[in-house]
């Protein structure tokens, strides 16, 4: 029975919890003994053995990954589309060049009416966060080869 994983940004399906887990790992750059230092838990408590012996996920640690990365995912889907919305300023780059011009050459006496800061409001500081498409790849480089 395979094990499924669905959310807006990604979905993951594999045979077992423990596969889909070293995913969601990969996917972070972490494997469990990092991630277990993270949240403070050991190995035992991220995967649990039963009675019988068998080895189960914690289902909070799946439910915590998979919520970070699909939020990870998103937020790099809206620096995307911001990154590529840049685009929409032409005309208006244009047409500020344009009175810039008529004012140095003098053809405008008057000061510029408006002026959009936009260093203020499309920046490209802080790292956009393209690990997850990076170890993605891996994780289905990974899947290619070993399969």
């Amino acid at each position: 029975m395979a094990f499924k994983i669905n959310t807006k940004s990604f979905n993951i399906t594999t045979e077992t919890d423990i596969k889909a887990l070293t995913i969601l790992l990969k996917l972070l750059g972490l494997d469990i003994a990092s991630f277990g230092l993270y949240m403070g838990v050991s190995k035992q408590d991220i995967i649990l053995t039963d009675n019988d012996g068998v080895k189960t996920v914690a289902l909070w640690a799946i439910n915590y990954l998979k919520d970070i990365i699909n939020a990870e995912l998103i937020h790099l889907g809206y620096q995307i589309k911001d990154i590529k919305a840049q685009g929409l300023f032409v005309e208006y780059d244009e047409i500020v060049f344009s009175v810039n011009k008529a004012i140095t050459d003098g053809t405008i006496t008057e000061s510029q009416l408006l002026s959009i800061n936009k260093d203020a409001i499309i920046t490209e500081a802080g790292a956009i966060k393209a690990k997850f498409i990076v170890n993605a790849q891996s994780v289905l480089e990974d899947f290619l080869t070993n399969t």
